[in-house]
């Protein structure tokens, strides 16, 4: 198609993009509106500019793949399963979430694969990518992270549809935050690899329901970890194993207000804060197991520790803080 796919609008209408096929689109796919059946089947689509399915439309994903090639804004409904694998921010390309008017948050069935160009938001809305493969045993990696650059806003969110293990890809997330949420039991997070950069690491499950992050002795740059939302109020255990987790912004180490009870092992494992160490917040509460853990405040910035603590190794490495 030389130019645009469009079947935005309000009529009854179904579209249907076939078995094994290869839609090759040179600008924008438009598929908003409300009263639309897309059918992606086996089909291959490439968009070279802007993507649009924002709406209350029905849409059944197959095992379709969708690769947006060039720069152009991305706009979706919230909690619709959208995508089976969509693959963004190709390189030099610019993918732009556009929460201008609405939340974005589309349902990524199986594989999300970042290209090396950037993944940004523009608007004052939420903009989540929701990544919901099925965990298994010995686990599935639902993210191709590449060497994307995320911009500030964007979250990449883990929010497995069935019990096993999820791999949480290694990398630079840049300014881009993580979430791992768990809405069944029986769900463990594991690092594939160290995370080099992040806007932030925040951990939480249903109410009622208990879930395991495994760092796997893996490293962890990022602005802040955070346990439990007031609303998400389910019971984490993160096990830090023998790496090394790194807080560059002054949040630290928290948990959100009310928002449950948590449990973490630091194992042989050296932590590096800029800011606090907050073990309750409101009636929320974490429970540490110092083990034969290092926990290190650095910078000249006022530092707080917030709860019952147990250090095994804690420094203050600059002098005057």
């Amino acid at each position: 198609i030389g130019h645009d796919l469009i079947a935005s609008g309000s009529a009854t209408r179904q579209i249907k993009f076939g078995t094994s096929t290869t839609w090759t689109i040179s600008g924008s796919v438009n598929l908003s509106g409300s009263n639309l059946a897309a059918d992606f089947g086996s089909s291959a689509i490439t968009a070279g500019a802007n993507w649009d399915s924002s709406g209350t439309n029905t849409f059944t994903v197959g095992t379709s793949t969708v690769n947006l090639n060039g720069t152009g804004t991305f706009k979706t409904a919230v909690d619709v399963e959208t995508f089976y694998n969509l693959t963004c921010a190709a390189s030099t390309k610019t993918t732009t979430l556009d929460v201008t008017s609405v939340n974005i948050e589309p349902q990524i069935k199986n594989v999300l694969t970042l290209g090396a160009g950037t993944l940004t938001k523009a608007g004052s809305y939420s903009a989540a990518l929701a990544l919901t493969k099925a965990a298994a045993d010995p686990g599935v990696t639902p993210l191709v992270l590449g060497n994307a650059n995320t911009g500030s806003g964007v979250v990449i969110k883990f929010i497995p549809s069935g019990a096993g293990m999820v791999n949480i890809a290694g990398g630079n997330y840049n300014l881009g935050a993580i979430d791992a949420y768990a809405k069944v039991d029986g769900i463990t997070f594991k690092l594939a690899d160290s995370i080099t950069g992040s806007a932030g690491l925040n951990l939480y499950a249903n109410n009622n329901i208990t879930t395991t992050v495994d760092l796997n002795n893996k490293n962890v740059l990022s602005a802040y970890l955070k346990f439990g939302k007031s609303t998400n109020t389910g019971s984490v255990t993160l096990n830090a194993g023998s790496g090394a987790v790194t807080f560059n912004g002054t949040v630290g180490l928290s948990l959100n207000n009310n928002g449950g009870s948590h449990t973490l092992n630091l194992s042989s494992s050296t932590w590096t804060l800029l800011g606090n160490w907050q073990l309750t917040q409101g009636t929320g509460s974490l429970t540490v197991a110092s083990q034969t853990s290092t926990v290190i405040f650095t910078s000249t910035n006022d530092s707080y520790i917030y709860g019952d603590n147990t250090f095994y190794n804690l420094k203050c490495a600059t002098a005057g803080k």
